[in-house]
């Protein structure tokens, strides 16, 4: 194992990539094993007028439930994503007013696999979750790796 970077937190890169596009650059701090891997690291993002924040852990205890949960928080209102509460996704307005908005039931690693699938079967091109996107996603989980490694900051 490479750790949680490259395990567990590439997801979450992938995900921030995808809703925010590429940062400039990457600072991260992490608790290494007697091994040497990262087995919890926190990573910041930043881009030219926003920053985003990663965490990642093997650190947990076993019966620890699964857990993916996002925050984006703007200047009129709050997105805030748990998928260990209902509703799943709400918008917390300004003013405290809260709007839960309607959810796939569909997995989305699922659906991944199911276009993946018929781009072979119907030999056409990948637009969900394309090969360079998880090949930049896999260059910024190196690049947290080797800002938690360094202690420095890693430009994309």
């Amino acid at each position: 194992s490479l750790g949680a970077v490259v395990d567990m937190q590439v997801h979450e890169l992938d995900f921030v990539r995808y809703l925010l596009g590429d940062p400039v650059s990457v600072t991260s701090n992490a608790l290494v094993s007697e091994t040497g891997a990262l087995d919890h690291v926190f990573t910041n993002l930043k881009y030219e007028k926003h920053l985003a924040f990663t965490e990642a852990s093997f650190l947990m205890p076993p019966n620890w439930p699964f857990r993916m949960d996002l925050r984006v928080v703007g200047t009129k209102a709050t997105l805030e994503m748990d998928i260990t509460r209902d509703p799943t996704l709400r918008v917390i307005a300004g003013k405290g007013e809260t709007t839960a908005l309607p959810v796939s039931d569909k997995d989305g690693y699922q659906a991944e696999i199911e276009h993946f699938c018929a781009a072979v079967r119907d030999d056409t091109p990948l637009t969900v979750a394309p090969p360079e996107d998880s090949r930049l996603s896999m260059k910024l989980a190196l690049c947290s790796k080797q800002a938690a490694e360094t202690g420095e900051i890693v430009l994309f």
